[in-house]
């Protein structure tokens, strides 16, 4: 088995390989959204950071949960990891459910939280105005979600541990 998965660096290399080509709403390499979400849950630790890298690559490439196992992702990364991505209830219309899937998990409820966060951040770049508005209620409603386990969560607040 290898042990890519085992550090920051090997997540960072795994993440940008499988997001290559992508690019976000705004047209920026996608990579750059899960790196930020990964950075900005240092405070917690390695396994936090590797999970906000890889938050996406099972939802948004070709990778699987295998292959995060193949590559040396500790059983906490990918139970994080799993508890974002979205399944089933997300395409029955449950954007709540999916958060309230993420907040079971004592990682996947920061990754959701800084995944929240660095979206709303960045709704200034979207062009279209509609799906702006869209998007800005979709993140308010992700917050109230997310205010019932991290006291005051808001976007752009620095997230650190509670205790």
């Amino acid at each position: 088995m290898s042990r890519a998965l085992r550090t920051i660096e090997g997540a960072i290399r795994i993440a940008s390989k499988a997001h290559n080509g992508q690019i976000d709403k705004q047209g920026i390499p996608y990579i750059l959204h899960p790196l930020r979400v990964g950075s900005s849950l240092w405070r917690f630790g390695p396994e936090f950071v590797i999970a906000g890298i890889l938050h996406d690559v099972v939802e948004d490439t070709v990778l699987t949960f295998d292959d995060l196992k193949r590559l040396g992702a500790s059983d906490r990364v990918i139970a994080a990891v799993a508890s974002v991505t979205k399944g089933s209830e997300a395409a029955m219309g449950g954007y709540e459910q999916s958060i309230r899937k993420a907040m079971e998990d004592p990682i996947g409820l920061w990754v959701k939280a800084a995944d929240v966060a660095d979206n709303a951040s960045r709704l200034e770049g979207v062009s279209d105005a509609a799906l702006r508005v869209r998007l800005t209620e979709k993140y308010a409603a992700a917050s109230r979600v997310l205010g019932e386990r991290i006291p005051g969560f808001a976007p752009g607040m620095a997230l650190a541990p509670q205790g």
